[in-house]
């Protein structure tokens, strides 16, 4: 997926070609965001029907489903981290005390993406075309987020497809933790507003889960 935009949006769509050591690194970091995003909503979003076998084990907290999933995705996202650094380095890109905390940033999403998840495989047992719906949302956010485009460039009346747009800003957490050597404080209110926005969203799904929890192996 790389290898293809990088060849089409670097060089099909511009004629006289890109500095592959600066736009294959931006093209990158934004990839690997979106694919944890774009596995975590996915997968997440049937976590419960999957595992309808578990309904009617009253031992088992099926809470615990969606963040089974999130930590399978970790487990990949860090494979992909692993590739990304060795790339880096390759590129001639070298390790700064900024990627620390790509660390910060990771949490962040993770705490989102647990929000997310959870309300959305609560109310999926209930409304079965989300597992369609889903992934139609992540293309859009993946067009809409400046993963191989320059924000720069979009008009100002339309900054706000990014401005609210939480997939770009864990995007650019890691584009300026790896390369552009930006610190996180930057940005703190917005740092401060993902957090909030993340506690509200995990403890909606976790009440959403309890309402929904007894009528579970009704519907499904």
């Amino acid at each position: 997926m790389m290898g293809l935009l990088l060849f089409v949006f670097g060089f099909g769509l511009k004629g006289d070609g890109v500095d592959l050591k600066e736009f294959a690194p931006l093209l990158f970091s934004g990839l690997i965001a979106y694919y944890f995003f774009n596995d975590n909503m996915n997968s997440g979003v049937g976590a419960i029907s999957k595992y309808r076998f578990l309904l009617n084990k009253v031992n088992f907290n099926l809470l615990l489903l969606p963040f089974v999933q999130i930590g399978m995705s970790l487990f990949f996202h860090f494979i992909f981290l692993g590739i990304m650094i060795v790339f880096l380095l390759a590129l001639g890109v070298y390790p700064t005390l900024y990627w620390l905390q790509a660390i910060i940033y990771l949490v962040l999403a993770t705490l989102f993406l647990a929000g997310i998840t959870l309300i959305l495989s609560s109310l999926e047992p209930f409304f079965p075309d989300l597992k369609k719906i889903i992934p139609l949302c992540s293309r859009v956010f993946f067009w809409g987020t400046p993963i191989f485009w320059n924000v720069e460039r979009l008009p100002e009346r339309f900054r706000f497809v990014v401005d609210y747009n939480p997939l770009y800003y864990f995007v650019r957490g890691y584009r300026d933790s790896f390369i552009n050597n930006v610190s996180i404080l930057e940005y703190w209110p917005t740092m401060m507003g993902f957090f909030i926005v993340s506690i509200i969203l995990l403890s909606a799904g976790v009440a959403i889960h309890r309402k929904a929890r007894p009528y579970f192996a009704e519907v499904i």
